[in-house]
């Protein structure tokens, strides 16, 4: 499968959010917790993503490591925080 490069939008949101540093565990468990119950959640090859975020489907782009940073937000406005 040949995967799309990242426009320059998605490049400039990715570099935000990783710098962003990283919520507390509780509040990246809950988040992940949302997102599993979410009918945007999807799975491919092991791997969770959100359909509605936009984001490629890349390994850092799993919602596993998504959760985890202060820059993340829902697309859908689900984490209430």
């Amino acid at each position: 499968m040949k995967i799309a490069p990242l426009t320059p939008a998605q490049v400039g949101s990715f570099a935000k959010t990783v710098v962003s540093g990283d919520v507390a565990l509780p509040i990246a468990e809950k988040r992940l917790a949302v997102c599993h119950a979410c009918e945007y959640h999807v799975v491919e090859r092991s791997f969770t993503f959100c359909t509605e975020c936009g984001c490629p489907r890349r390994k850092r782009a799993r919602l596993e490591y998504k959760v985890r940073k202060k820059g993340a937000t829902c697309p859908k406005g689900k984490w209430d925080e």
